[in-house]
């Protein structure tokens, strides 16, 4: 089965404790914008499911004959600059991404894409030109709208 989480906010670990949803569980997480009661957390889930993955890895080693087909995938949908504020999450967390590939999928082409008007009429600055940083284990990619409006997860 799939399951997927829609928004994480902080004390969103707390509260599966009291499920039967295994954070190992969780294949795609969706994130609908970028404030701090929906991404606040968002990187110490992605750490949690991390360690869940080492585990499962550690606990089946030498138990198959199979070659593993290495660690699992996250996906992770949300609006541009979610990319960058789960590097940056990690990155300033000291923390790294060894056990779990993550793929942050970027939605574009959204109504509110260019972000609330700023003073002086500034774009989002997520769209700007901005450094980037980069994590091993950790990948970027586009998802446009298509011609019907709506963004397609699965093909």
């Amino acid at each position: 089965g799939q399951t997927y989480l829609f928004d994480v906010g902080e004390g969103t670990q707390r509260q599966l404790g009291f499920t039967r949803i295994w954070p190992s569980s969780i294949n795609k997480i969706f994130i609908t914008h970028m404030h701090g009661d929906h991404v606040f957390g968002l990187v110490p889930l992605i750490l949690e499911i991390q360690v869940a993955a080492k585990l499962h890895l550690d606990a089946t080693r030498g138990r198959t004959k199979r070659p593993s087909d290495g660690p699992p995938t996250l996906e992770i949908y949300g609006p541009p600059g979610l990319y960058n504020y789960i590097n940056m999450g990690i990155a300033l967390t000291c923390s790294k991404i060894n056990y779990l590939n993550v793929e942050v999928i970027e939605l574009v082409g959204g109504r509110n894409e260019r972000g609330p008007k700023a003073q002086g009429g500034k774009r989002n600055i997520f769209l700007a030109h901005y450094p980037e940083i980069e994590m091993p284990r950790v990948r970027r990619s586009y998802l446009q709208r298509n011609e019907g409006q709506v963004w397609i997860i699965d093909k």
